[in-house]
């Protein structure tokens, strides 16, 4: 590709007192002679000459330095920024970043630079992928992400990630991998024994949803191919990605998560390493999800019973969240303790006293018009647990009637 005459300029930047090379250089028009600023970094563009740009007090001279050139019949200036920890290209065209990236008009073709050593590569850029993605953005972390559809990166690379033309060079821009793709039929489509094989020495991290067979067919191919791997889970819809109090659960080799749980607090405070079993921290978050979905249930036909009384469906949420869930963290503690001494003698109720109170609940819910399904489903099991001769026993021995699939 021809290169325009008279200008492959040098440009030499100065530290301010922060010693961090920033994540994208100054967003500044292909124009001569123009001074812009990018936080406390000055840079000057001059198509004629080197320059070194003005400088702050006090300020030292940098190993950063900007490289470019005006690439011909197009409107874009590429520049090359390298620093002490590595390179990173920033296209600016017409005054703004774009997406790290040139586009070649003429053939459609995207060309892509993640020279820069990167600290975390995210597979995957659906809701998940995404909020995993800006999370490490947020905390000050430098990503690569790669998708099939790469203009689902367009707004995270604004934001500082780097884009990568394929799954190759995107685990090999970081020493930790993310899998957040949508099934694990994907993983073996994008995971190919010659992706594998490069991938050396690499940690891959799978939060992608899968069956014990699944995670443990990936376990195997990339044992074999000198990958560290480890398992996990995200009790947490993309919203909530990053918060403190968000849990993700993991399982496998306990050192591969002490050696990265440093970088995984990002994606949510309240880290859980379960066991050396592979799949137990999956399975435990699954545990919990659907505990929260039956809950849900629950919770739908509450407030539809409510509103039938003149209670607005704002107000029964308030009352669920201040009352209702207290109640319940209490009720919790108390069955798991009983479950585990293996005594509930009944003292606080009995099974035959629960089912005189099911029946006139659902009775109330039905004669209201709305769904009791939910309440049905536990009641049930109430009545075999009455079935099997534990009416004198107290609730926490409904447990035995689920854990041994007692009908």
């Amino acid at each position: 590709m021809p290169v325009s005459k008279a200008y492959r300029g040098a440009l030499n930047a100065t530290h301010s007192s922060s010693p961090a090379w920033p994540r994208n250089p100054a967003c500044c028009p292909a124009r001569t002679n123009q001074t812009r600023s990018h936080g406390r970094w000055p840079y000057r563009i001059d198509a004629q000459r080197p320059t070194r740009p003005h400088r702050h007090p006090g300020s030292r001279p940098a190993r950063n330095i900007l490289t470019g050139m005006v690439v011909s019949g197009l409107t874009t200036v590429f520049y090359n920024a390298y620093s002490p920890e590595g390179a990173v290209a920033v296209d600016l065209v017409n005054g703004s970043v774009s997406a790290q990236r040139v586009i070649n008009r003429n053939r459609g073709r995207q060309m892509t630079n993640i020279e820069k050593k990167t600290d975390v590569t995210i597979l995957g850029l659906g809701a998940m992928g995404s909020a995993y993605a800006r999370a490490f953005l947020k905390g000050g972390k430098r990503v690569t992400v790669w998708n099939r559809s790469l203009s689902k990166a367009d707004n995270l690379v604004r934001e500082g990630a780097v884009l990568s033309p394929d799954v190759k060079t995107a685990i090999a821009a970081s020493p930790l991998t993310i899998l957040a793709v949508v099934d694990h039929d994907s993983i073996r489509e994008i995971m190919s024994d010659e992706v594998l094989a490069a991938s050396h020495k690499r940690t891959l991290i799978d939060l992608t949803t899968g069956t014990e067979a699944e995670f443990k067919e990936l376990a195997v191919r990339t044992r074999d191919a000198g990958i560290s791997f480890l398992v996990g889970a995200t009790l947490a819809y993309p919203r909530s990605v990053g918060s403190a109090d968000t849990s993700v659960f993991y399982s496998g080799d306990a050192q591969i998560f002490e050696e990265n749980k440093h970088l995984l607090r990002h994606i949510g405070g309240a880290q859980h390493f379960v066991s050396s079993d592979l799949v137990s921290g999956a399975k435990v978050a699954l545990a919990l999800a659907l505990m929260g979905f039956v809950a849900v249930g629950g919770l739908f036909e509450a407030v539809a019973f409510a509103e039938t009384c003149g209670v607005s469906v704002a107000t029964m949420s308030e009352y669920v969240r201040t009352s209702g869930l207290p109640w319940m963290s209490e009720c919790i503690a108390y069955l798991g303790n009983r479950i585990s001494s293996n005594s509930d003698d009944g003292d606080q109720a009995t099974i035959d006293v629960y089912i005189h109170g099911f029946k006139a609940a659902l009775s109330e819910l039905q004669g209201a018009g709305v769904g009791s399904r939910s309440v049905e489903a536990f009641f049930d099991y109430v009545k075999i647990a009455q079935k099997t001769g534990l009416g004198s026993k107290g609730l926490s021995v409904v447990y035995e009637m689920v854990r041994n699939n007692v009908s």
